[in-house]
């Protein structure tokens, strides 16, 4: 019981941060691509 309930959360906590990389990721892209198209 006690390995199924710290797999889930290291699980949890794993999506959350899968999830931040991604947003983090995204803002990168959305800085450079206006970076790319400002003169």
């Amino acid at each position: 019981m006690k390995v199924a309930s710290s797999a889930r959360r290291q699980a949890g906590f794993t999506l959350l941060e899968v999830l931040l990389v991604a947003m983090l990721m995204g803002r990168l892209e959305a800085t450079a691509m206006q970076l790319r198209l400002a003169p």
